[in-house]
């Protein structure tokens, strides 16, 4: 072997032995994804792990899919799982029933749970939908909790005004929208987003102003590990922070990479390049409950504490909670300003500059 050949072969090594050890330095941080497989929400974390977010505060991202968010929260408050990525409603459910939980970062203030109808429906207000068919996924799930409680909210009796039918996921509602077994659907805004992007017909939300600030997804722990964790609490939420800066910036990019990170995710019945645009349009359906600037927060992540409050009460009156919780229980903003000491301008510009397949 030459000298420049085994010169050559030794720096590889030493690269390796490098990078090998510095992956060993990286703290792992586990967090759960309160859905069965990674799903197009998911695209932040990939994009963590694909820009090495996690390996910047010296950690190492890694992901535990759990059933449901209920399951997320009672494994979060039984420090099985020391963070999981959970819905307000089970978090509340659970505080509310001794549990000792922490909210300290919220992805979106707005709902994520809607009643939508075909455009061209006379239907524009939710006291229209007296005599009519609601599509509901399950009715154990939020999408009847609260598409039952907008509707009692609006005067009328939920169990006799109005008709809730289960329909299942996104694709079957649609088929039911169109030849009208269904007037409605409360399935959730991401799938009334995938209806009207790329199944149709196309939707219309209607007015809910009793949810319409209500808050959705969170990082959640247990008030022991967030008391003797805030530091990586903390590392986390910057993480995401940065990730979502990106993936608002460039969605197309975002979405690449989550097919990058989690192959399982690329839709099967389309061309690539198009799936990439309608999973980013879906994504970005989010926008204005996402970033700051549109949701009227002054941090990502931060927490209102009075929409938290009211969005509570309407729990207490619906029974979804077996006692009234305030947001003083379980929600802190105390690690979100840190959790924006970003450099926003540099993530932008790498967000300009990723290199995608797909035309923007």
């Amino acid at each position: 072997m030459g000298r420049t050949k085994s010169a050559a072969v030794l720096l590889a090594a030493i690269l390796v032995a490098t990078s090998v050890a510095a992956r060993a330095a990286e703290t792992p941080i586990k967090i759960g994804y309160c859905v069965n497989v990674m799903n197009l929400f998911a695209a932040p974390f990939a994009v963590i792990k694909k820009l090495g977010y996690d390996r910047d505060e010296g950690y190492d991202l890694q992901f535990v899919n759990i059933k449901s968010g209920g399951d997320c929260a009672t494994l979060a408050a039984t420090n099985q799982v020391p963070f999981v990525n959970a819905g307000v409603e089970p978090v509340a459910a659970l505080v509310g029933r001794g549990a000792n939980l922490v909210t300290f970062y919220n992805h979106y203030q707005g709902t994520t749970l809607e009643i939508a109808v075909p455009e061209s429906s006379p239907v524009k207000t939710i006291a229209d939908l007296r005599g009519k068919k609601v599509g509901v996924r399950d009715f154990a799930g939020l999408g009847t909790i609260v598409g039952k409680g907008v509707v009692r909210a609006a005067g009328l009796d939920a169990d006799k005004d109005v008709r809730f039918i289960t329909v299942g996921p996104a694709n079957v509602a649609a088929r039911f929208l169109l030849d009208g077994t269904i007037d409605a659907i409360s399935i959730g805004s991401s799938e009334h987003a995938q209806i009207s992007i790329t199944i149709g017909p196309k939707l219309r939300k209607l007015p809910t102003p009793a949810i319409d600030r209500a808050p959705a997804i969170g990082f959640v722990t247990s008030r022991d590990y967030y008391q003797s964790h805030k530091k990586e609490a903390e590392a986390l939420a910057r993480m995401y922070t940065k990730a979502s800066v990106f993936a608002t910036r460039n969605a197309i990019a975002a979405i690449e990479i989550l097919y990058e990170t989690w192959p399982y995710t690329i839709p099967q019945q389309k061309e690539r390049a198009q799936s990439v645009k309608d999973d980013a349009a879906i994504m970005l359906s989010r926008l204005d409950i996402w970033t700051p600037e549109k949701s009227g927060r002054k941090y990502w992540g931060e927490s209102t504490i009075s929409e938290f409050d009211g969005y509570l009460k309407l729990l207490f009156d619906w029974k979804v909670l077996t006692r009234e919780v305030k947001a003083s229980e379980f929600v802190t903003n105390d690690i979100v300003e840190g959790a924006n000491k970003i450099d926003v301008a540099a993530i932008e510009k790498q967000a300009d500059s990723y290199k995608t397949a797909t035309p923007h």
